[in-house]
């Protein structure tokens, strides 16, 4: 191949690349603005309310995606399968907000319960744990996680079924408290450990993902 023709190759191949880049570039991740055809094939996209508070059709991580509060003091990880329940929703402009999560897995249903509080509703440390041990029906251990961003205190506790396990999180942020509790159902006909260890370990991956909004 003569040099002329060698250079024009390498030309258009530059061209594809840096197209290829600007595109990229420009790819539209709004939920609001792509079309309904090209949205994530899940639960959590084709859901009309639940897509309100997802951020972008990019993962943050495999299986999850940028959602943010409607009072928009916090965001976190959303997982794929999961819809929040319209019914059960209820925001008071950026003071409060109550979420409810459902998920159904393979082997297990997942369900999230979200309650935040902001400053000049905020509970206190001792509220939190009585209205939450009020919630679950039985006395809870907290335990402080030191090595995260925010004052983090978390327990666990197993009702009557042995198919559920429940975790509850309290997150305190200055002047704001975020509850959380985690339920998970095993559907596994044999026995339910690997199910409460798998969907353990994704709770403690996950409560990372939850980032209080500054200012």
């Amino acid at each position: 191949m003569k040099l002329k023709n060698i250079v024009k190759v390498m030309s258009l191949i530059s061209l594809f690349i840096m197209g290829s880049c600007q595109m990229s570039k420009d790819q539209v991740t709004d939920p609001e603005e792509v079309a309904a055809k090209d949205l994530p094939d899940v639960p959590a996209f084709e859901d009309e309310f639940t897509r309100g508070f997802l951020t972008s059709t990019q993962e943050t991580r495999p299986g999850y995606y940028s959602f943010l509060s409607k009072t928009e003091q916090f965001k976190m990880d959303f997982p794929r399968n999961g819809v929040i329940g319209e019914q059960s929703y209820s925001v008071e402009e950026n003071n409060s907000e109550g979420i409810y999560i459902g998920m159904d897995n393979d082997d297990s249903n997942i369900r999230i319960f979200l309650e935040y509080y902001g400053q000049g509703t905020e509970p206190s440390l001792e509220t939190s744990i009585s209205t939450l041990e009020g919630s679950v029906g039985e006395d809870l251990t907290f335990k402080e996680q030191k090595t995260y961003p925010y004052d983090l205190y978390l327990a666990s506790y197993i009702n009557d079924n042995p198919k559920r396990k429940g975790l509850v999180a309290i997150l305190e942020n200055n002047n704001e408290v975020l509850w959380v509790r985690y339920t998970i159902e095993s559907l596994y006909k044999g026995g339910s450990e690997q199910v409460f260890t798998r969907e353990t370990e994704e709770f403690m991956e996950w409560i990372k993902s939850i980032v209080f909004q500054e200012g």
